[in-house]
């Protein structure tokens, strides 16, 4: 294997750090960038985004494509560690979509405060230690419901 000194073009060894400008110091003094602005945004472009955060903002597609597979088939369980984790799967795919999946699929959920937050998606988590809360207990769950599918 090569030296990782050897896997970087030259160029990148001739150049120099980022320097920022002159930080002023004092409370009276805004310093603005060149895409900064010390007005509001007018109301045109504050309704705008409004109508853009009550659609739901456009985030990356999930690159598994874990709803659709699930809906397919090929998911037989997914577990939720995170309430982030949640809301991410949420935002990766349309909500009807997502629900659909979940119900064709063994949900598990790491403790209660995740199961909430799938079952304010209208989700059940049919899956879920009794008490401890931790990723080894889930997994031992999950391992014993999808023994027992076998």
């Amino acid at each position: 294997m090569k030296p990782s000194h050897s896997l970087i073009r030259p160029l990148v060894h001739t150049l120099h750090a980022y320097v920022p400008g002159e930080q002023p110091r004092s409370e009276k003094v805004i310093k603005l960038n060149t895409n900064e602005n010390p007005y509001p945004g007018s109301p045109k472009v504050k309704a705008a985004i409004g109508r853009v955060v009550q659609q739901g903002l456009q985030k990356y597609p999930d690159p598994l494509a874990t709803a659709f597979r699930m809906q397919a088939g090929e998911v037989d369980a997914i577990a939720f560690t995170s309430t982030p984790q949640v809301e991410r799967l949420f935002t990766a795919a349309p909500a009807e979509t997502v629900t659909a999946a979940l119900a064709e699929t063994l949900v598990a959920a790491v403790g209660p405060v995740v199961a909430d937050a799938l079952h304010r998606h209208g989700v059940d988590a049919r899956l879920m230690p009794e008490e401890s809360f931790f990723l080894k207990p889930l997994t031992t769950v999950l391992e014993e419901a999808l023994g027992a599918r076998a």
